[in-house]
Order: C-alpha cells, then structure tokens, then sequence
C-alpha cells in the first residue's frame, strides 16, 4: 500500500534522482539543493528504508579522519568537519579522540 501511494504522490520528472539515503546520498541531495538560490532543483531521493533507521552510516560508530597527503583530500576533510561543527546539534554528533598505537 505505501509503495502504490508514495508512487502516486512522486513527481513524474526530476532534475536529479539520488538513489539511497544513506549519509552520501542525503549529503549529495543537500548540496546540490544550495548550489542555486534562485531556482533550486528538483530533488527526489529514493530510498528503501524510510524511516532511514537502519543505513550503515547510522549503525557504526563514525569518525572523521584528518590523516591525508593529497590536496584534495584534505580540503574535502576540512570542509567535511567544518561542516559537522557547524550543524553538531542537529545531526547529534559528539567530538571525542581516537589514539592509534602500533608496536
């Protein structure tokens, strides 16, 4: 039944279809929505779990890692951190450590 209903409710054409909701997918779908003020795309992200309860992102214990040589690769760390500063509250994420030790 809800199948039939959210197919009924779905819009026929979109700019963009994100196929997962996972943290990739809704990321993708939140910057591509601010990339124009103006006219904002038309989004539709499908995802098989609508409660979005069980994605792998939300089941482990996450981590964002600073420990890169390429350029590109730490810029996209810094912004990703930067990122989830600035929304803490509203994605519930806590700061802690992490030690590594090798012999």
């Amino acid at each position: 039944m809800l199948r039939k209903t959210v197919a009924r409710l779905a819009p026929r054409t979109v700019d963009t279809l994100i196929i997962g909701g996972g943290v990739m997918g809704l990321s993708s779908a939140y910057h591509l929505s601010n990339l124009r003020k103006d006219t904002p795309p038309s989004i539709m992200v499908v995802e098989t779990d609508p409660s979005l309860q069980y994605n792998s992102a939300l089941l482990s214990a996450g981590g964002i890692r600073q420990q890169f040589s390429l350029t590109e690769n730490v810029e996209m760390s810094l912004y990703g951190s930067e990122f989830v500063k600035s929304h803490c509250e509203e994605l519930q994420f806590v700061e802690g450590g992490s030690i590594f030790l090798s012999d």
